[in-house]
């Protein structure tokens, strides 16, 4: 685990539970009959959408589901079946015990739960939660309009209240009741008149258990969403494959749902996709700039999952309209839990709050279905990113919203195709353009806000800010081209051949080539030095060439190594640097800090480039697949995953 961990985000494989499944997925489709496993002793028993049938689209509904049957309690508790704060402070790594002071979640839901805070009471005192209470300041439940009691949502209500206390047992919490129209829900415009006053009155962050299909106008709500200030997040829907709204909004994180069951592994659970879940392609929300899947030309749900199925599904204490205890799931489960995450740690800025799950350490879900569609992965889970599950589960109190990349990347692949990452901006790619060979490397603006990219004949393309300085043209080359280097103030480059011959435009100074050196392996990479007066080439066997004020550090030497060198990256100091070889090796010298390499990790496709963080204590590695590993200060920022790739990655740049 600590090995996968320094990839920014572990990969865990969810068991597949095969048996378990082949059996819940058959029994939902005839009559919603479930088999319960995990944290209760639930026998076959149906399940109910708590809030009935779907409302016209831009009407939300609640997405709870129920257990309709009794079922036997935990050992030692009072409790019917279901997960209890301390199963899910264990399932998704939560540190509940401290943190979250000062925070308040928002829950806003529809029409009235009269018994919302001694319900709250009984469930917190069950488990030996904090009271939270209007009398100490730790409850607010704020009404719009005249109470109106209603059964299926008092459940909804008290499913959100207690999943928020199971995450961040020390937050406060706000309860909005918007009023419901004749519908039996509520308007998105008058869902988020309640998601406004609940930040009026300190929620730091919100949850929303809803949703409406989607509909044409609803993007005219998305800046509600965007200027509101705080994250806000929101469950996915509980109809299997579809795109629900707010869900769909590019400002809100998408939860989706999962089956958590106990398990055998280090990490002792395991999850499938539910059933249930929804996910898919959004038709009006435009694609984010950090959702790089390639089936959906517009914004893709989920961003993450927790769990959902009410065969394991969670206790919950609501004596309205019901007889107490009760086992509830939905995606209504995973958006509080998210939410009291967040609280954790200190909350976050919207409207950049979806996008960071993409930067953070997940436990992967490569298993379950929501339904049938294409590409597959919108709708079935798998490695890497997907529909029903997006980047995975939380695998720490660090997920959720959190405060957004201060750096970031670019990947180029062969036929010139660029992914950015973080604060990367995007700046173009070669696109339509025929390509005479293929892409080879690139390299950054000081601004960061545009690269050159360079082909193995020498041609040169440029984007955002990048000036055109020129490129190997005419002249015959005795070898290809196979890296560049920027000068320090980005008018200018250098290109080498694998021969070790040099090429310099604009105002990159010449500072000599490998010239009648005999070269026992080609040159693979090259670094300039802070000044722009030298730079130093590497070739596949480790051996160092220096050139102008290039300080000689050190080559791989007598060392021998497992795998050819592919790259290299040096030191803001311009005293050290960094080599790295195709298993993941890596090799410093001078002032270069040793940061670690993919050592046990095994990888899918060879490593082919390296970056170094703008401190210069740590980098990134990228595979030919568009896998990253990031290793001291880098900050995780994403990978391909999920994308299916037309050519190989063959570089990668740093943002300053």
């Amino acid at each position: 685990m600590a090995s996968a961990a320094r990839r920014g985000r572990a990969r865990i494989a969810a068991a597949t539970g095969a048996a378990f499944a082949a059996a819940l997925l058959g029994s939902w489709a005839a009559g919603s009959q479930v088999v319960a496993s995990g944290g209760s002793n639930i026998g076959v028993t149906d399940v109910a959408a708590e809030c009935g049938a779907a409302v016209p689209p831009g009407e939300v509904r609640c997405f709870a589901r129920v257990l309709t049957s009794t079922a036997q309690p935990h050992a030692g508790s009072s409790v019917v079946g279901g997960y209890s704060p301390a199963d899910l402070q264990a399932a998704y790594g939560m540190s509940s015990a401290t943190g979250g002071q000062g925070q308040k979640i928002g829950i806003v839901d529809v029409a009235d739960d009269p018994n919302a805070e001694t319900d709250l009471a009984t469930y917190r005192q069950n488990f030996g939660l904090p009271p939270c209470t209007t009398a100490n300041g730790c409850f607010t439940k704020a009404m719009v309009g005249a109470p109106q009691p209603n059964a299926a949502w008092s459940r909804e209500i008290s499913l959100d209240l207690d999943m928020a206390s199971a995450a961040c047992p020390n937050c406060g919490i706000v309860l909005v009741e918007v009023p419901a129209d004749a519908s039996g829900g509520a308007t998105v415009p008058v869902i988020l008149q309640g998601v406004t006053l609940a930040k009026q009155l300190g929620a730091t962050v919100i949850s929303l258990s809803l949703g409406s299909s989607e509909y044409s106008n609803e993007t005219l709500s998305d800046p509600q969403l965007q200027n509101l200030g705080v994250p806000v997040v929101v469950a996915s829907g509980d109809s299997g494959y579809g795109v629900s709204y707010p869900a769909a909004s590019r400002f809100v994180t998408a939860v989706g749902g999962t089956t958590l069951q106990r398990a055998g592994s280090a990490r002792g659970w395991s999850e499938t996709a539910w059933r249930g879940t929804g996910s898919g392609c959004s038709v009006y929300e435009a694609k984010p700039t950090w959702q790089h899947d390639s089936g959906c030309g517009r914004r893709t749900t989920n961003d993450i999952a927790l769990v959902a199925d009410p065969a394991t599904g969670v206790a919950v204490y609501n004596s309205f309209g019901a007889g107490g205890w009760e086992t509830l799931g939905g995606t209504s489960v995973g958006a509080p839990l998210l939410a009291g995450m967040d609280a954790l740690k200190g909350g976050a800025a919207a409207p950049t709050a979806g996008q960071n799950v993409y930067f953070t350490q997940l436990f992967d879900v490569v298993s379950g279905s929501n339904g049938a569609c294409a590409p597959a992965y919108l709708c079935t889970a798998g490695i890497g990113y997907d529909g029903p599950t997006g980047m995975g589960t939380p695998a720490g109190a660090n997920i959720g919203p959190s405060t957004p990349p201060t750096s970031g990347y670019w990947l180029v692949a062969s036929d010139g195709g660029i992914f950015s990452f973080g604060n990367a901006v995007f700046s173009g790619s070669t696109g339509a353009i025929r390509l005479n060979q293929p892409v080879v490397g690139m390299a950054r603006t000081l601004s960061g806000a545009g690269y050159w990219l360079v082909a193995s004949d020498g041609g040169i393309f440029s984007f955002g800010d990048a000036v055109f300085h020129g490129s190997t043209g005419g002249i015959r080359l005795n070898q290809p081209i196979v890296a560049m280097a920027a000068t320090p103030s980005g008018l200018g480059y250098w290109l080498v051949a694998s021969d070790g011959g040099v090429f310099s435009f604009g105002d990159a100074r010449f500072e000599g080539s490998t010239g009648a050196t005999r070269l026992n392996k080609p040159i693979v990479g090259m670094a300039s030095t802070p000044s722009g007066l030298g730079y130093w080439l590497v070739a596949s066997d480790g051996g160092i060439f220096s050139f102008g004020d290039a300080a000689f550090q050190g080559s791989t030497g007598a060392t021998r190594l497992n795998q050819p060198i592919v790259g290299m990256a040096r030191t803001p100091s311009g005293l050290g640097y960094w080599l790295v070889a195709s298993d993941g090796g890596i090799f410093s010298f001078g002032s270069a800090p040793f940061e670690g390499s993919t050592g046990a990790i095994r990888l899918n496709k060879p490593i082919v480039s390296v970056a170094a963080t703008p401190a210069g204590l740590g980098y990134w590695l990228v595979a030919s697949d568009g896998g990253v590993f990031s290793f001291g200060d880098a900050v995780f920022e994403g990978s391909t995953g999920g994308t299916q790739l037309n050519r190989p990655i063959q570089g990668m740049a740093a943002t300053g």
